[in-house]
């Protein structure tokens, strides 16, 4: 899962892009993953910015909704996304986050 932070109160973040590696599971219509921060700005992250992440959703027909729990250095912090299926396969939204009030667009693929 990669976001770009179109929308934030911390103006040296704005732009930023950050990834996610994760490992999702489906089980009917639930969805529940955990993984790491990886990249930030097509840069690979090693050691403590590396900071997990877990997230719960449901998925109905080409729509996934998704919250999202961030266990980072300034502690935790909570998110959202909203996808939908294009035609490649991928996921791709809209998120939201309490970290810098955060949003923008979020992308997932294999």
């Amino acid at each position: 899962m990669c976001n770009t932070l179109e929308r934030t109160n911390v103006s040296r973040y704005r732009g930023m892009q950050l990834c996610f590696a994760l490992d999702l599971t489906q089980s009917g219509d639930r969805v529940t993953g955990f993984g790491v921060k990886f990249e930030q700005d097509g840069e690979l992250l090693s050691g403590r910015p590396r900071t997990p992440v877990s997230l719960n959703g449901t998925v109905r027909g080409d729509v996934l909704t998704v919250t999202f729990t961030e266990h980072g250095d300034q502690g935790l912090s909570r998110g959202s996304a909203l996808f939908e299926r294009d035609r490649a396969g991928r996921w791709v939204g809209l998120f939201e986050s309490d970290a810098a009030a955060a949003s923008g667009r979020s992308v997932m693929s294999r």
